[in-house]
């Protein structure tokens, strides 16, 4: 199928779309075979230098960054996607967990929560944007969006992971209560024993 779509593209040099179209079933078939990746990453470059705004590679190319984990290359390229389309909540997600991946969680935050400004019952922005409180320890962030993402989750294994997520927060609340309370009767403790 790959080759057919791949003959296809070299028979027509100027067509985007035959381009993009092998672009992306390689792209499909790189999870079971890696090697796809190259030919995926060829085949929007080749569009990217005939069209340098064209969305769908500009995408598909970011796509092939985030899964090769090659952040900062996905970073330009979303970023790019969405000089030209700059309301598509699902690749100012993909932005974000690239930058949560580089540990800059702030424009994490910040690319989270632009794209539940364009669509609020994305589960997905709503969901990571919890992940990135619980990185900066801000519980209280965390749990309001992750009872948000539980509220919108699509589906029971999505919910169920949610659920996992606020068990945890609830486990680690706990853990620093006891240890402030801990830390609270110390401190009294010593204050009572001292010499006056």
């Amino acid at each position: 199928m790959v080759t057919k779509a791949e003959e296809q593209a070299q028979q027509n040099p100027k067509n985007i779309d035959a381009w993009n179209r092998y672009g992306d079933l390689a792209m499909r078939f790189a999870m079971f075979n890696p090697a796809d990746y190259q030919k995926a990453q060829a085949a929007f470059a080749h569009v990217l230098h005939i069209d340098p705004d064209n969305r769908e590679a500009l995408r598909g190319i970011g796509d092939i960054y985030f899964d090769l984990r090659q952040y900062s290359n996905a970073i330009d390229a979303y970023s790019h996607y969405l000089r030209i389309n700059p309301d598509d909540s699902q690749v100012l997600t993909d932005l974000g967990t690239m930058y949560l991946s580089q540990h800059n969680n702030a424009e994490a935050i910040k690319e989270y929560r632009m794209a539940l400004m364009r669509k609020s019952d994305f589960f997905p922005a709503e969901f990571n944007l919890g992940v990135a409180y619980l990185l900066l320890k801000d519980n209280e962030s965390a749990r309001d969006a992750l009872v948000k993402a539980r509220a919108i989750a699509p589906n029971g294994p999505a919910r169920t992971r949610v659920d996992e997520m606020l068990s945890r927060l609830d486990q680690r609340t706990a853990m620093a209560d006891a240890k402030r309370g801990t830390d609270a009767r110390s401190v009294s403790s010593s204050q009572q024993t001292a010499p006056q």
